[in-house]
């Protein structure tokens, strides 16, 4: 079993490789999975466990872009749920647009549901060059999985390894793998390893479920005297794994540092200072520090900023009493309706009695803002009285 019930779980031959990556930067210590249609292809990821599907549908020889046949191979497999056995938190990662990817990975994310573990979603999109047919195919995977699992990031190829950069085709592909295997490893980091500013794997899980919904996935390193300004200038820019102008419209943020055992506090102030001024005044920002030995004279700053933020006192109260069936969460909530009302002051006669006129009524709440409290309070503002 992984460590406290990290998962990670690749997804056709890019989701493969990817996942691959990663088992291998962390020597095994992450319990990983790839799950693919064709058995030569995942044969060669030899730090993962392989789960091959599809073996009377598609003789191993992949699905050849069939998603719906590949779906259906995910179906036929009894015991693909076993991939979550001992998780209470799984990043998943698949390749969209083509076959197994885009096929399975709403298989797998209904499993996970099923089994009640928290999802970290990275789906890869193609380069536009490989046409707009691919291009399309991967946007209704987005759609076909937009209600599905917690956290869904899109990262593109064409960002990961811009086409303008002088690399070969080798090269830039392995660019994009490890590039996107570094950032799945910090999550895994900032959670598993020891750091003074501490984010548990319970705190991760949390942060998942709040921020449901879209994100967005942003990566800076550098080293040497400059190395904080250079990593959040790469953090906070407009091309490759940079978060150009998408701050300002974030609800919420978690901020991961790791460095070595140089890693100064001030360092730590500067990149949250930095990040903290791009987000909007009211966003909700958790972060973590981890020290990593392995990491000389050199800083890695990653940010998930989550579109969506509903904290769980705003999901409270919201009925009569009545269990109802799970939804997705809205963002706005307003006090219960007159009808409600009405059966609240079923059978009180005589004088009324306005001292608890308030008692059954729900917070009026804004993109996880308690609107019935002040705004002084709700910003923590201090009033000096003259």
């Amino acid at each position: 079993m992984g460590e406290l019930g990290f998962t990670i779980i690749g997804i056709g031959g890019g989701g493969g490789k990817i996942v691959n990556a990663v088992a291998e930067q962390n020597d095994g210590r992450i319990r990983a999975f790839a799950i693919d249609t064709d058995f030569s292809a995942i044969s060669r990821l030899n730090r993962c466990q392989q789960k091959r599907i599809g073996a009377t549908r598609f003789d191993g020889a992949g699905s050849g872009g069939d998603r719906n046949g590949a779906g259906m191979a995910a179906d036929e497999t009894a015991d693909l749920a076993s991939v979550f056995d001992g998780s209470r938190i799984a990043v998943i990662v698949a390749g969209i647009g083509k076959g197994t990817g885009s096929g399975v990975l709403p298989k797998v994310l209904a499993k996970a549901a099923d089994r009640n573990v928290a999802t970290i979603v990275f789906m890869v999109a193609p380069f536009l060059f490989e046409g707009i047919e691919l291009t399309r195919k991967a946007a209704e995977t987005e759609q076909s999985v937009a209600k599905a699992g917690d956290v869904k990031i899109v990262c593109k190829n064409d960002d990961l390894c811009p086409t303008a950069s002088d690399l070969t085709l080798e090269e830039a592909f392995a660019k994009a793998t490890n590039t996107l295997a570094d950032g799945i490893t910090m999550i895994w980091k900032m959670t598993m390893m020891p750091g003074y500013i501490n984010l548990d794997p319970a705190t991760l899980v949390s942060i998942v479920r709040t921020g449901r919904g879209a994100c967005n996935f942003g990566l800076g390193a550098s080293s040497g005297p400059q190395r904080v300004k250079e990593a959040v200038a790469t953090l906070l820019g407009a091309g490759g794994t940079g978060l150009g102008g998408k701050l300002t419209g974030a609800k919420a943020a978690l901020v991961g540092i790791i460095g070595g055992a140089d890693l100064m506090l001030r360092e730590v102030a500067e990149v949250m200072k930095a990040t903290g001024s791009a987000l909007s005044m009211d966003a909700e920002i958790r972060m973590g520090t981890v020290l990593d030995p392995a990491l000389r004279d050199e800083i890695r700053i990653a940010v998930m900023l989550f579109r969506e933020w509903t904290p769980l006192y705003a999901a409270e109260g919201a009925g009569d009493g009545e269990e109802e069936e799970a939804a997705p969460r809205p963002r706005i909530y307003t006090a219960p309706s007159t009808a409600a009302a009405a059966r609240g002051n079923k059978g009180r006669t005589g004088k009324k009695n306005f001292n608890d006129r308030f008692q059954n009524s729900v917070a009026t709440c804004l993109d996880g803002e308690n609107l019935d409290k002040p705004t002084y309070l709700r910003r923590k503002l201090h009033i000096d009285l003259l």
